[in-house]
């Protein structure tokens, strides 16, 4: 007969199995966590950036609004192309959109100061990439590890999101908000003194 703890433990321990027995999943899952680190990190950095160009929380405020609307509007259009189109291929498309946002964001800031409308530009290009993204991500679960595991995978999906969270947060430091807060606040945009 099994302890009360142990029952407890394995009611929210994390069900790894689908990740042993899926080659396709472990690779999707892989490739979802390296991907949510840098879309974190840009998360962080952009309006990092922006208010260390301007010094303006309103035109930081407004990176947000920039964000949202491609974000809402793709969004409509990315459940229906994950299940019109080539899951795979279209995963595709939109990861080498982010990656060439992410690649256009470095270059900018090593090339000095960017434009704020560059910025602008670029975070509405990566946010819509990642609304067609999430959805196609998630239309391919269900095929990958069957419907018998598909229950057990979403507490692994909801670790992975805070284990992503937390890298992106030790990777760029100081400049992220501190654990427990709502969001970021213009007192943790500004650099630190380390």
């Amino acid at each position: 007969m099994q302890s009360r703890a142990v029952r407890r433990l394995r009611g929210v321990a994390v069900d790894t199995t689908a990740l042993r027995e899926s080659r396709d999943y472990r690779v999707l899952v892989i490739g979802g966590l390296i991907s949510g680190i840098g879309t974190q990190v840009t998360l962080v950095a952009l309006p990092f950036q922006i208010y260390v160009l301007t010094s303006s929380s309103f035109l930081v405020g407004l990176l947000g609004l920039v964000e949202l609307v491609p974000l809402v509007v793709v969004a409509l259009l990315g459940g229906t192309l994950a299940d019109r189109m080539d899951r795979r291929r279209l995963l595709l498309v939109s990861q080498v959109v982010q990656t060439g946002t992410s690649l256009c964001l470095v270059i900018g800031a090593a090339a000095g100061s960017p434009p704020v409308g560059v910025l602008y530009l670029i975070a509405a290009v990566a946010s819509g990439a990642s609304a067609v993204d999430r959805p196609t991500r998630a239309a391919m679960v269900p095929g990958l590890v069957g419907p018998e595991r598909l229950r057990r995978r979403s507490r692994s999906t909801t670790a992975s999101c805070r284990w992503r969270w937390s890298w992106a947060r030790r990777w760029v430091g100081s400049s992220s908000p501190p654990v427990g807060s709502p969001g970021p606040t213009p007192s943790t945009w500004r650099p630190s003194s380390r």
